[in-house]
């Protein structure tokens, strides 16, 4: 049996129904595999997905402390998002300015 690629693992986890960790204990494909998430703009998807089906207890831990890390990240800038965008709208606004989002 062949190892799915890093983009069928993902997109496995995004259906819902994520597989064990299928690459071993070589850190180097858990690396590959975060890239490859990032690449894929899937990271909060993926790390709520893992987390939420309890699948992440059987992954490598430093997948897991990495995937919890880059997910705070990403809660804070959206927030930075959303507080620059309110700012934007307000702006717009003021000066009269209609604003279709």
């Amino acid at each position: 049996m062949t190892k799915p690629s890093f983009v069928d693992t993902i997109a496995t986890i995004v259906r819902g129904a994520p597989p064990p960790w299928p690459f071993g204990d070589d850190p180097a494909a858990a690396e590959a595999w975060l890239e490859a998430v990032h690449e894929q703009g899937m990271l909060p998807l993926v790390a709520t997905r893992l987390e939420t089906t309890g699948a992440a207890l059987g992954w490598p831990s430093t997948i897991r402390a990495a995937l919890a890390h880059d997910l705070r990240r990403a809660v804070i800038v959206e927030e930075v998002q959303r507080t620059e965008l309110v700012g934007v709208l307000d702006a717009l606004a003021a000066g009269c300015v209609r604003a279709l989002v």
